[in-house]
């Protein structure tokens, strides 16, 4: 089973999901942490978009890593569903009259009642949704997961996400509108709230989506190497050499469902914290790229990080702060090791968000400018065979790059041609002698606690327990 003191816990993590999922390490480690987001504090949570071709297994991805953190998957549900409904009508057909089959019909319907409800899970799977149905749902989504299925219109004002936009902003959305009275029949105003910071992680099959909604997710592409359609083409065919019997026996998801379930109760007896620090925090502006889209990214490795050492606690020194004998804030600490981490599992990812380029479109992008072409066509592109995606793909990236801005666009007749006009390069994360940098970082704010009045204590993973009391005024 997995263990929260085990230094290696998010490998272990994803080698229960490759019971399920083939490969895809780091995308599953990215998947699973912006999951955990949802036990941390509203401004701390993250948000996902994962991009891919049709049938590059996003949604496959998405469905199985989120739903650990569900008490059950989308398909036991429905068969609870079914179930119950059967034991209904079953019930109704032999024995109408009878008391105690009514009461336990009554219970089902309860029971049904509220498993049919989606939103009272704690991961909503969500095929479609309108401007009107985020607009009055008027429920409380604090924490919940919001699955969306592929989001597919790129250009335009859609507002479906301009409201969502709104929603991870400032984790409300109130709507005022006039509804009639049943009784009167008059028009009255109605206020409708939908609360919560949820955690949103969507898929898409187009790389050119609203920017403004770009800036709020972390940017994730579904590995679509030949490597990779290898693997899943393995983890196919095992399925159907080995019995059912023993795939269903191998199954390890459990397992982080589990961990999901202890780290929630842990949550609530106060033996674990949602709240951490990263003394380290101002050292790291030196060493990442000041590209303009960092000042909205910077946060999102920030987060990432804040969810790798949250997972990490029991590994981790705790500091608890006091006045007058009194706890006021409990949290864990963050040390160099947890961005270094998260830096080398989410490198790709990173970059993407920084420069707003799929992995799949810097390598189309890096294979234009090695051929030295000044000027081509979508058609020259496919023919060249340099990457192997389909027409519409190589069209649709081709003129996602140009309106980035790393190519121009010029219509020539029917089709459009384009030139290169920037070379994103390489972006690198500096993180060498970090942790040197980092030793003075937490003695600081531990003097400024102390004259602050606060008593200190930190508790080390090994045992040790180290007390500093507040500076006395007048000293």
């Amino acid at each position: 089973m997995l263990d929260l003191r085990s230094n290696s816990l998010l490998d272990d993590i994803v080698e229960c999901y490759h019971s399920r999922i083939a490969g895809e390490d780091n995308n599953i480690k990215i998947c699973f942490l912006v999951g955990l987001s949802k036990f941390l504090p509203p401004k701390m949570r993250n948000h996902l978009i994962v991009f891919g071709q049709s049938s590059a297994g996003k949604s496959y991805l998405v469905h199985n890593v989120f739903s650990v953190f569900d008490e059950k998957d989308e398909y036991e549900y429905d068969q609870q569903i079914i179930h119950l409904k059967m034991e209904i009508e079953r019930l109704k057909r032999e024995m109408p009259r009878n008391e105690e089959a009514r009461r336990q019909i009554e219970e089902f319907k309860k029971e049904l009642l509220k498993i049919s409800n989606p939103w009272s899970r704690e991961v909503i799977h969500i095929t479609r949704i309108t401007k009107a149905g985020i607009d009055r749902a008027g429920i409380n989504v604090d924490g919940k997961i919001l699955l969306f299925e592929q989001i597919a219109q790129t250009e335009g004002e859609d507002p479906t996400m301009v409201n969502m936009r709104a929603l991870l902003s400032e984790g409300r959305l109130v709507l005022v509108t006039a509804e009639r009275d049943p009784e009167t029949g008059d028009f009255k105003s109605v206020v409708i709230p939908t609360i919560g910071m949820p955690v949103l992680v969507c898929t898409s099959t187009r790389y050119s989506i609203d920017p403004e909604f770009e800036n709020r997710v972390v940017e994730l592409s579904i590995d679509e190497s030949e490597e990779q359609t290898k693997n899943i083409m393995q983890k196919t065919a095992e399925d159907f050499i080995i019995p059912l019997h023993f795939i269903i026996s191998k199954d390890r998801i459990y397992e982080v469902r589990q961990l999901v379930k202890t780290i929630k109760e842990l949550l609530d007896k106060g033996e674990m914290t949602n709240q951490v620090i990263i003394p380290y925090a101002k050292l790291l502006i030196e060493k990442f790229p000041t590209v303009l889209t960092a000042r909205r990214d910077f946060k999102k490795a920030l987060t990432l990080t804040y969810a790798y050492t949250f997972l990490y606690q029991k590994q981790r020194p705790i500091i608890t702060l006091k006045k007058h004998n009194a706890i006021v804030t409990r949290f864990a600490v963050s040390i160099p090791e947890d961005f270094e981490e998260v830096c080398k599992f989410a490198a790709k990812t990173l970059y993407e968000t920084l420069t707003k380029i799929k992995h799949v479109e810097f390598e189309l992008l890096q294979a234009i400018i090695k051929n030295n072409w000044y000027e081509f066509t979508v058609r020259d592109v496919v023919a060249a065979k340099i990457v192997k995606y389909s027409t519409r793909y190589v069209r649709d990236m081709l003129h996602d790059l140009a309106e980035k801005g790393y190519l121009a666009e010029e219509r020539k007749g029917r089709a459009y041609t384009y030139t290169v006009v920037k070379d994103p390069g390489e972006i690198q994360i500096m993180i060498d002698d970090l942790k040197v940098q980092a030793d003075g970082c937490l003695n600081e704010l531990i003097a400024q606690w102390q004259k602050e009045g606060y008593a200190i204590e930190i508790n080390w993973p090994d045992g040790r327990i180290d007390v500093y009391e507040p500076e006395q005024k007048g000293e």
